[in-house]
């Protein structure tokens, strides 16, 4: 998969976020290789983390909520994303860090990636036989602090992501043959519509 093409087409990234110290140059040598023993080598979302410093997205970037659980539970028919973690250990935004924070909220069989950047939700993949590859969404308001699978892999995860600046009918390329269903089209247009971006 070739990730610079899915970030062009997002709008573009920011890497400005990666150190607290700005003079320091992203080295995949210093990644927390522990973390991802769980992970096939050729898995892409292995060479994505290794690949690639902390960054956040320059527009605003979701993906739809296909979990109808979820959507029950929290009414947003789009869930954002917005800053993914660094294996980088003296990253601000390192993964070592946030499984250390977020020690006791998250299962040994998920391993967070990416956050939504406003309400503290984040998205993480399975690392287990039973959930090896599937991405969940980390829900946390009132008494529904849970985990719900939004879809079956990491490369599913990244192709679905769109970006709200630019025209509905443009999310998805023509070779694909996929474009937006009507009813997805219809709550694009009203999340432009809410938050000022048609």
């Amino acid at each position: 998969m070739k990730f610079d093409e899915i970030f062009e087409r997002l709008g573009g990234v920011d890497t400005s976020i990666k150190y607290k110290n700005d003079s320091e140059v992203y080295d995949n040598e210093k990644v927390d290789l522990i973390q991802l023993e769980k992970f096939d080598v050729n898995h892409n979302f292995m060479q994505f983390i290794l690949e690639h410093p902390p960054f956040q997205f320059k527009e605003n970037v979701a993906i739809k909520n296909t979990n109808k659980e979820l959507l029950n539970l929290m009414k947003e028919e789009l869930l954002h994303v917005n800053i993914f973690y660094s294996m980088n250990k003296n990253s601000k935004y390192s993964i070592s860090k946030e499984l250390d924070l977020l020690n006791d909220q998250i299962p040994k069989n998920l391993f967070p990636f990416c956050s939504d950047g406003y309400s503290g939700d984040f998205f993480c993949i399975g690392i287990e036989k039973e959930n090896y590859g599937e991405i969940f969404y980390f829900w946390h308001e009132g008494h529904h602090e849970r985990f719900f699978k939004i879809c079956d892999s990491f490369d599913i995860f990244l192709k679905s992501l769109i970006n709200f600046n630019i025209p509905v009918d443009d999310f998805y390329d023509e070779e694909d043959n996929t474009p937006p269903s009507g009813d997805f089209k219809s709550t694009l247009l009203k999340w432009k519509e809410k938050h000022g971006l048609n």
